[in-house]
């Protein structure tokens, strides 16, 4: 005996994450990319002064990565919650000191392989166009600067590259695989092959360290300090002098501060295999 046809259930059950290749995450970053090459070409077009303005380019940014942040959503999660999936969860205590302290203690010795690049291949005036740029902004002109260099700007790029493309990319690569296309793709998105290193080194600290602790907070963390070293140095030197080159960092300072980075590094290691140990869980599920 046939019985009546069954009736859909309601409410439907939630559609699944998708899975992301690689080669569609590089995707993404060059559609993010271009959407901010073309806000700022269309700002400068529209106001000429704005090619100067910092404060117009970090809206360019700002307006590009969330747009960016929307799609991705709406492709790989629709129906789940935007916490869950950029990772915004809470982790343990000691992950948000050491990334912070990562953060700070990374700055100086990819400032210095900056600087190498830089005596190599020599490009005039690179920083002296932003520190120009800064000085000659009005006093909240200059709170906004440091707020979105600062803060803002690790906060966006963090939830696109260590969020929004981390968690799609698990289902099909293994973890360490999507932390080094994470750090490669957020190096070649920065646009300037002098800092491809020196942010490639960063991306993997930031990388490592959201497989770690499983959350996205001690990244974002991690890139704060890391912005805030050279505002802070900026602020407390004020403006340089005429025709003066900021001062190279000792050698022997930057071989206290990697070696400091190696040991915060390995003690983010012991400390993501205490929490999983402690859980049960050796190494714990990284989404």
């Amino acid at each position: 005996m046939i019985g009546p046809p069954a009736l859909p259930s309601w409410p439907p059950p939630p559609r699944p994450e998708r899975a992301m290749s690689l080669a569609g995450a590089a995707l993404w970053v060059a559609g993010i990319t271009l959407g901010f090459v073309w806000l700022a070409a269309a700002t400068a077009l529209l106001r000429p002064a704005a090619s100067r303005d910092l404060l117009s380019q970090f809206v360019c940014q700002l307006a590009a990565y969330s747009a960016g942040l929307f799609l991705l959503l709406r492709r790989y999660a629709p129906e789940t919650s935007v916490r869950a999936f950029l990772g915004l969860r809470r982790a343990h205590a000691g992950f948000y000191a050491l990334g912070a302290a990562l953060g700070v203690a990374v700055a100086l010795p990819a400032n210095w392989l900056y600087e190498m690049v830089q005596r190599v291949f020599p490009r005039p005036g690179d920083q002296a166009r932003f520190v120009a740029a800064f000085f000659a902004a009005s006093a909240p002109e200059r709170v906004l600067i440091v707020l979105a260099v600062g803060l803002c700007g690790p906060i966006v790029e963090e939830a696109v590259f260590r969020g929004a493309l981390y968690r799609p990319l698990l289902p099909r690569n293994r973890p360490l695989g999507v932390v080094a296309a994470t750090a490669a793709l957020f190096a070649l998105a920065h646009l300037d092959t002098h800092r491809l290193g020196p942010v490639l080194v960063v991306g993997l600290l930031l990388g490592y360290l959201r497989f770690a602790s499983r959350s996205l907070v001690p990244p974002i963390l991690l890139h704060v300090g890391f912005n805030a070293v050279p505002l802070v140095a900026l602020l407390v030197q004020g403006p340089p002098r005429a025709n003066a080159d900021p001062p190279d960092a000792p050698l022997a300072q930057v071989l206290v501060a990697s070696a400091a980075c190696v040991a915060l590094v390995a003690g983010v290691w012991w400390l993501a295999r205490h929490v999983g140990r402690r859980h049960g869980s050796i190494p714990p599920p990284y989404a």
